[in-house]
């Protein structure tokens, strides 16, 4: 069993055993969103940020790349629409659209 410590010093466990644990600050807070909410992120998706998490711009590059292709997925899926909840931070999402009207999506 894995569990996530986030109280005191943050720790991921196996079945007792400390497993070494994400870099960053936002890597842990991301973590502990998962844990809150039981969402996981694809091992595919880990794979293409883990090697950028120091480099923040190549992070947001990949999280804008990946999240763009999510819409072209979604979208072909048959999806209606897209909604997005931006809280006040609307950049990433402008720069998604623009690609998305660029292929002729929207």
């Amino acid at each position: 069993m894995v569990m996530v410590k986030l109280l005191g010093r943050p720790a991921v466990l196996a079945d007792g055993v400390e497993l070494e644990g994400p870099r960053g600050k936002k890597s842990w807070g991301l973590l502990a969103y998962l844990a809150g909410t039981g969402a996981a992120i694809p091992r595919e998706v880990l794979d293409e940020i883990e090697p950028l998490q120091d480099d923040k711009d190549a992070v947001r590059t990949k999280g804008i790349e990946l999240a763009t292709q999510l819409c072209r997925d979604v979208l072909a899926g048959g999806a209606p629409g897209l909604h997005f909840i931006t809280l006040n931070r609307s950049k990433a999402t402008r720069e998604i659209f623009e690609a998305l009207r660029a292929d002729g999506l929207v």
